[in-house]
């Protein structure tokens, strides 16, 4: 299968289910295509269509396990379950995120960073800043903009302040190690 991840910012018909995206709106969209080229799985990341967030990155074992990173503005509405930050007072203007869900069981976890990052803008333009690896032992290797902010995320905190930074989550989505 081929796992895509994009960001929809209008209407759009794929796998005949309508988006319906509002006027100056991001969401992000997961796309699952077997080799034949039929279509296995598509859904937005997040079903609040008031908010913007985006889906920067995907990888995948199978259809069960799906990887994926991205940005959201407040928090994950996924298949009637809501996935946020424990301070979602934070300055800045939102929240990386990490996941791992199932195409038939909805999200396994989601996990926000403790604070929010501000990103340096052009326009309504997002810049994509991670990056998603996936080990033989199922640990996640992650790289996300976190401008000036520790990390905290899955469990851990990082004792600096930093830009980009660098974690290992295992399956359960705890993490293993930030830096």
């Amino acid at each position: 299968n081929l796992y895509l991840a994009c960001d929809l910012c209008a209407a759009y018909t794929i796998n005949n289910y309508k988006f319906q995206i509002g006027n100056a709106k991001r969401k992000g969209l997961i796309v699952v295509i077997s080799s034949s080229g039929k279509f296995v799985f598509t859904s937005l990341i997040n079903e609040d269509l008031k908010q913007d967030d985006n889906l920067w990155d995907i990888t995948a074992r199978d259809t069960n396990f799906i990887y994926l990173i991205g940005y959201v503005r407040d928090s994950i509405l996924y298949k009637k379950n809501w996935f946020s930050s424990k301070n979602k007072s934070s300055a800045g203007l939102g929240f990386p995120y990490i996941g791992l869900i199932s195409a038939s069981k909805g999200a396994k976890w989601i996990k926000l960073t403790l604070n929010k990052d501000t990103f340096v803008t052009s326009g309504k333009e997002l810049p994509q800043n991670a990056n998603l690896e996936l080990d033989q032992f199922g640990n996640l290797y992650c790289i996300f903009k976190q401008r000036n902010k520790l990390v905290s995320f899955g469990g851990l905190t990082d004792s600096s302040s930093i830009t980009t930074g660098f974690a290992k989550i295992d399956s359960f989505g705890s993490a293993l190690w930030i830096r």
